[in-house]
């Protein structure tokens, strides 16, 4: 199915009523607010501030802000209380007032303005008639604060208070933002417990820098409590959501945060793009598989279509990512044209009110003095085309991956090597090696002008190509189970010689990934596990055996440790090889030293067994058998794989009674129609034909229907007079 279209016109549909918090204690059917809502006049007593800086914070007992509970404490009371003050929970409509939509830059500099107001609220002169004490304790606390102290900021005003001062409300906001630098949610509490004391009303910047106080502790729990806080009574913009939100997402509670987003949005609240990006980081959170990629692109579309918010950078890359799993690169290339668009509507319109400008301060006799306008949107930017492009090098699509690179020339942005690595991935995976070589040029020549590289998106896009890899190298029944990712975070050189080296050892170019794993030395970089990888695997076509182990032992001293990647691979080439012996001894040095050998390492070194008994060794299937038996107890369970190449070995070498008995002993899991589709095409081969139809008739009764295939060579050996029914 087709990704749903981002940014294309569509009705908008009505929102869903939102959903109540997603896990509930055992016993409970509904989620219904207390009787009672939390008190505003919380207190926090005997809180030592000098604690908390230094990171060893005491136990805080409030009512309606808390501590996180240990683990098997009930969490109820906390987030029932929170949700029942929160709007839209408790079942009112979420369906979106009508306001008008904001133009780009208005939607975009919304949460720009309120992270001014810390300053400016902070920063205020103090009212005319204010005392010369208020005034001085102003003076001292700002002060620290503008010289980037909050840790004495909250000392002196702890002072100040045991004094007996007459602090303020603006004494406490430079108090709390001091607390929202350091991450003290619990002094943040304590403030705010000391200016309701006061009898002093907390303005929403005061609860807004309590909240980032938390969210920078990762306290979810805490700052969905204080927001309740925040809106009871009050009206309030995005940004206090946006920061529980992102608190719920950086602790991997990425329900919670969707249940926030649906709060706000009954709140008649609107969302700003800041509060979709915070959405969308807490989504990327979640347990792979827990949420489709369907839903990011769900998302992106409500926020275009629903709100008419644009999307900045960080909503396009998120876009991006999703499409990436969907492979989707034509919703690539659509999206980067509506974003192209958009940009181009803009830059008119903007051009437009400046030539207005431009006659109106004629008209004045006024000189024109008004800045130039950009030429590009923030949404489109190098890295956002590059994560276009890693869309279409993940499916092989290199002419589309050339096209993005076209558009991205003439929107004004130079690519990066990052960009024509990307490119070099691209025709790895259509096995166009030729031009992969030709862009690796490129990208070397654009390194070495740029003097520094994307290393976080070079190595996310790796990563993906990597795992498709190692699918490759072990077949695409085993290597989910087995295989961790080859790479980090690479330089965007390395990057873009892993893409080459991809291309090479695809086309079958054995001898040109080798010069080019030696080209990456002579070029002063050391190679990563990923090249070591592909270069260990040439030799099995290419080099020699030595070059195996010479690649092996040099790794460590490089700083680069074999994986069980690089060690399944140079088993792989000595089984391939007919050196049994030599596989032996990696996977016995595999148990002393390096990673634990795996199920996919064993079942390389099966195959060799069974390839070397083929091939005249002495006691090869023997072996074989002896290392299937030993699997367990070296912590390695054998799948269907591990049996079925045991059984179909001995069957094919005229020994029935052998492979029937490791049939037996194979789990009943395991066993599935390819099982006896092997295990008769083998004893055919062998010219054990009544064994073979033995076997079938075992496998009928076993519940398993014969497949084509069987059908075709038992029909080949007897006729179809001898099958009966």
């Amino acid at each position: 199915a087709r990704a749903p279209r981002l940014g294309g016109a569509r009705a908008a549909s009505p929102r869903a009523q939102p959903r109540c918090p997603a896990s509930l204690p055992d016993g409970e059917d509904a989620w219904e607010a207390p009787p009672t809502k939390p008190s505003r006049k919380a207190r926090v007593r005997g809180f030592d501030v000098d604690a908390a800086v230094a990171g060893a914070p005491n136990a805080a007992r409030r009512s309606g802000l808390r501590a996180a509970p240990s683990q098997g404490e009930d969490v109820t009371f906390i987030e029932r209380e929170a949700f029942a003050n929160l709007g839209g929970i408790d079942g009112g409509s979420a369906q979106p007032p009508p306001l008008p939509v904001l133009a780009e830059d208005e939607a975009a500099d919304v949460d720009e303005d309120e992270d001014e107001e810390v300053d400016e609220e902070a920063g205020a002169k103090p009212p005319i008639g204010t005392s010369a004490e208020v005034v001085e304790a102003h003076a001292t606390l700002l002060e620290l604060l503008e010289k980037r102290q909050p840790a004495k900021v909250l000392r002196s005003l702890k002072v100040l208070e045991k004094k007996g001062a007459p602090l303020d409300r603006q004494a406490y906001q430079i108090g709390l933002s001091a607390c929202e630098q350091l991450g003290v949610w619990e002094v943040a509490a304590e403030l705010l417990n000391s200016v309701e004391s006061r009898d002093i009303e907390p303005s929403g910047r005061m609860f807004t820098s309590a909240l980032a106080a938390c969210t920078k502790a990762g306290r979810w729990r805490e700052a969905i409590a204080l927001l309740s806080r925040l809106t009871m009574g009050r009206t309030t913009n995005a940004h206090p959501y946006v920061l529980v939100i992102k608190a719920c997402g950086a602790a991997g509670e990425w329900k919670r945060a969707m249940d926030i987003h649906e709060a706000m949005l009954g709140a008649g609240v609107r969302p700003t793009v800041r509060s979709y990006g915070a959405m969308l980081g807490a989504v990327s959170k979640a347990p792979e598989g827990a949420v489709a990629p369907e839903a990011t692109l769900e998302l992106l579309d409500e926020m275009q279509n629903q709100w008419g918010i644009a999307m900045d950078s960080y909503t396009a890359m998120a876009a991006f990512r999703a499409l990436s799993a969907l492979r989707d690169w034509r919703g690539a290339l659509e999206l980067v044209s509506q974003m192209r668009t958009r940009a181009q509507e803009a830059e008119e319109v903007a051009n437009e009110a400046n030539a207005a400008g431009m006659i109106a301060d004629e008209e004045d006799g006024v000189p024109h003095t008004r800045a130039p306008t950009p030429t590009l949107p923030r949404a489109l930017t190098t890295q956002v085309y590059t994560a276009a492009m890693g869309v279409c090098a993940r499916c092989g699509r290199v002419a589309a991956a050339e096209k993005l690179l076209g558009y991205m020339k003439e929107d004004g942005l130079r690519p990066t090597a990052v960009t024509y690595a990307t490119l070099v991935h691209a025709c790895a995976q259509a096995g166009d090696w030729r031009r992969a070589l030709e862009l690796l040029d490129l990208s070397e020549a654009e390194a070495a002008n740029d003097g520094k590289a994307d290393t976080q998106l070079a190595g996310e896009l790796n990563s993906q190509l990597a795992r498709c890899d190692a699918a490759e190298l072990v077949g695409e029944t085993t290597a989910a189970a087995v295989l961790p990712d080859a790479v980090g975070a690479i330089s965007s050189a390395l990057y873009a010689y892993g893409g080459a080296l991809r291309a090479c050892a695809k086309a079958g170019e054995h001898g040109e990934v080798l010069n080019l794993f030696d080209r990456i030395k002579a070029n002063g970089l050391v190679p990563n596990a990923y090249c070591y990888h592909q270069a260990i695997l040439a030799c099995e076509h290419a080099g020699s055996l030595k070059v195996v182990f010479e690649l092996i032992d040099e790794m460590k001293p490089n700083g680069v440790p074999p994986n069980i990647y690089c060690y399944t691979a140079a088993v792989q080439v000595c089984a391939a090889r007919g050196s049994f012996n030599a596989a032996l001894n990696l996977v016995d040095r595999m148990c002393s030293d390096g990673p634990k050998p795996t199920a996919v390492t064993y079942n390389v070194l099966l195959r060799g067994a069974v390839n070397a008994a083929q091939n005249g060794m002495e006691n090869g299937l023997e072996t074989a058998a002896k290392v299937l038996e030993q699997m367990p107890k070296l912590g390695a369970k054998p799948d269907g794989y591990s049996y079925s190449m045991v059984i179909n070995a001995f069957a094919l070498a005229g020994r029935p009674d052998e492979a029937l008995k490791w049939l037996k002993r194979m789990p009943k899991e395991f066993v599935s129609p390819m099982t006896y589709q092997g295990l008769i095409s083998a004893l055919c081969e062998a010219g054990l034909a009544p064994v073979a139809m033995q076997q079938l008739a075992a496998m009928r009764k076993a519940g398993h229907a014969p497949t084509a295939r069987t059908t075709r060579l038992l029909l080949d050996e007897f006729g179809a007079d001898d099958f009966g029914d």
